[in-house]
């Protein structure tokens, strides 16, 4: 038996044909406008996989940057308060050798005592320093300052971890009991 093809089915393939093309088409120029040869996950599911990965890879070195960028700042700052603590020490102690070896007054004493206070007030503030809102010195309390106004540590022995790579965590602070 013979069939006959109807006016109506040859018109539905026609428009299926149609639809198909005009649908490749808006596909094509999607890909073209955006530069993306994969767009959606069924467009190439290996390649999306992959396309995934890249970018997980990629959020994971940019955000490795910016951890080293802050560990730089935070590093920077503490080699810089070590530095100025280091000179006010060096300065103390000059007045120390200055009042024992010179035969000094009770005025030159009372002088020198008024300049190391003032230094040790200024090691004080420096031994507090932050970097953004977080105290250098303090250990892992980093958002608790590393001394009191007694000069007593009120810091841990903890280290702060920042990670700059797969699997390389660094510390990025000092304690100040260290």
């Amino acid at each position: 038996m013979v069939s006959r093809v109807t006016t109506a089915q040859r018109f539905n393939v026609a428009r299926r044909t149609i639809q198909t093309t005009q649908s490749r088409v808006q596909e094509i120029q999607e890909s073209i406008v955006t530069g993306k040869r994969v767009i959606k996950p069924s467009d190439d599911p290996g390649s999306f996989s992959k396309i995934l990965s890249l970018r997980r890879i990629i959020n994971d070195g940019n955000q490795f940057r910016k951890n080293i960028q802050r560990s730089t700042a935070f590093a920077n700052v503490t080699d810089q308060s070590l530095q100025d603590i280091r000179n006010l020490l060096v300065q103390a102690r000059g007045l120390g050798i200055q009042e024992t070896g010179a035969p000094g007054d009770s005025v030159t004493r009372a002088n020198a005592a008024v300049q190391i206070d003032r230094i040790r007030e200024s090691i004080l503030q420096i031994a507090n320093t932050q970097v953004g809102n977080r105290f250098i010195f303090s250990g892992s309390k980093i958002f608790s300052k590393a001394y009191n106004e007694d000069g007593v540590f009120q810091g841990d022995n903890g280290k702060l971890n920042i990670n700059v790579g797969l699997n390389n965590a660094s510390p990025i602070n000092i304690s100040g009991s260290s």
